[in-house]
């Protein structure tokens, strides 16, 4: 006994305990990676409550068989579960369709308004085509007993087989809203139509940049400079622009870079490309229209509602939707010198282009944008009851009408009385408040019950990018219905 409590006996007791304490990270670290489990993922388990008393409590480690049963459960549980949620309640529709690391494409069905945004569906799709969109639609209706009067709108983005499904969906009454990122997308593609030699100078260079294993070119270039040349996706138009922007800030670099290359085909074509006068002027038009689209892409794909993205937009919708576009081109020939006639006029068939095309989508877009913009000061958990707030969104934005504001002082004096706090739900606080302020109520209700974004679609999808195990039969296919709605959903 005497041995037990000796300093001896404890220090060496302590020692022990010490190498087995700073053993344990490493081998969970090690057991994480060969899980193909990322770290910061993994982290998040160790500090996962539930998880924590399954460990403990676990006495024998169930069989895969047994594991596999359980995923019918707990996707029936989820269901029920939103199914709870979904009672009484009016949101958005988004739908998208993806391909996965095996070329097999998916449609995700996410339903949106500003209390939640779910995962209610996961198909696995043959083919991807405005009648089976329309059906996986109608499935996920029945599934969950949504009456078409939930739906306030479809958001999809510009596709066309979304498209068409747009059309179709209007039929039954329910608007259909293509999300503001896609839209902006749609109008650079536009404008890439329009500058075909610029559209090769970017397939050159991303081609002597990123074909291939090109891994020493790109140390060199950035061992010079700051950043790498953006890398153009056919299927983000935007990216395009950017890939313009840093060709002309970086063409002087580009051209002593090039000098010191091997003479090959490809790096005379790119000089050729540089020199020429016709691209230079293209691309100093360009770097004005991407100075007025990139930042607007990246504030709603990012939900980063801010007075930088009303002033991006107002920028934005000017110059592009003014009725005189005689007065646009004047700005920019001040900016810019004096273009070629040709230039002009392709300048005013872009314009022509965009209005024609998307002048009446953009309006749904531009009141998108200001319901989100009164609804940003909840989700930058501000407090949206300060009176002063309230009264200089709604006045500055024109969202209400002057005559909804003729009880204003009523509804000051209410909002003072009572103490609320940033963690107050808007639509609780105006749904409890109807008969007090009818007109208000109602309005604000309605435009805050669509909250469309495309990230929750890219936030879903990002999760498909990632599985690389075969899954060809009908329980894998739950299976990874059900990792993916849990994942999303909790």
């Amino acid at each position: 006994m005497k041995h037990l409590i000796s300093d001896k006996h404890l220090k060496s007791k302590r020692r022990f305990e010490k190498i087995l304490s700073e053993d344990i990270p490493k081998k969970l670290v090690k057991v994480i990676y060969q899980c193909g489990i990322n770290l910061s993922e993994g982290s998040k388990l160790l500090e996962n409550n539930q998880f924590i008393d399954i460990i403990k409590s676990i006495k024998h480690i169930p069989s895969n068989s047994t594991l596999r049963r359980t995923v019918h459960q707990l996707l029936e549980e989820e269901q029920n579960r939103i199914n709870e949620l979904l009672k009484n309640s009016v949101f958005s529709l988004i739908i998208d369709e993806t391909t996965d690391s095996n070329s097999r494409s998916w449609v995700g069905i996410i339903i949106s308004n500003c209390e939640f945004s779910l995962c209610v569906d996961l198909v696995h799709a043959n083919s991807c085509t405005a009648s089976n969109l329309q059906k996986y639609i109608i499935e996920t209706l029945l599934k969950y007993n949504i009456e078409f009067e939930q739906i306030q709108a479809l958001i999809t983005d510009g596709a066309p087989t979304c498209m068409c499904l747009g059309r179709n969906i209007n039929k039954l009454g329910i608007k259909h809203v293509v999300c503001g990122a896609h839209t902006l997308h749609l109008i650079s593609q536009i404008i890439i139509q329009n500058f075909d030699k610029v559209n090769i100078l970017c397939a050159k260079i991303n081609k002597f940049f990123y074909s291939g294993n090109q891994s020493k070119r790109k140390q060199r270039w950035l061992q010079a400079n700051s950043r790498m040349i953006n890398k153009p996706s056919l299927t983000r138009w935007g990216t395009w622009l950017q890939t313009c922007l840093d060709i002309y800030n970086n063409k002087v670099n580009l051209i002593k870079f090039l000098d010191h290359e091997e003479n090959t085909k490809l790096k005379e074509k790119i000089l050729l490309l540089l020199d020429n006068l016709e691209v230079s002027e293209q691309l100093k038009i360009i770097k004005y229209l991407g100075g007025l689209l990139i930042p607007l892409i990246k504030l709603i794909q990012n939900k980063i509602i801010t007075n930088q993205l009303i002033d991006s937009f107002n920028n934005f919708s000017n110059f592009f939707f003014d009725e005189k576009v005689e007065t646009q081109m004047k700005i920019i020939q001040t900016q810019f010198n004096f273009y070629s006639f040709n230039t002009k006029k392709k300048l005013k068939e872009i314009f022509n282009c965009i209005k024609n095309k998307y002048l009446n989508r953009w309006d749904i877009v531009k009141e998108i944008i200001k319901i989100n913009y009164w609804m940003s000061p909840f989700y930058l958990k501000r407090n949206i009851f300060d009176p002063q707030i309230i009264h200089t969104e709604l006045l500055n934005l024109d969202i209400l009408p002057v005559e909804f504001l003729f009880n204003w002082k009523e509804l000051q004096k209410f909002i003072f009385n009572n103490n609320f706090t940033i963690d107050d739900n808007p639509i609780k606080f105006w749904t409890s408040n109807k008969k007090k302020f009818p007109k208000i109520s109602e309005h604000i209700l309605k435009k805050l019950s669509i909250k469309p974004t495309s990230c929750e679609v890219e936030r879903l999808f990002s999760f498909l990018t990632h599985i690389d195990s075969p899954r060809r039969n009908q329980l894998n296919d739950i299976s990874l219905k059900t990792e993916v709605i849990l994942k999303y959903n909790q």
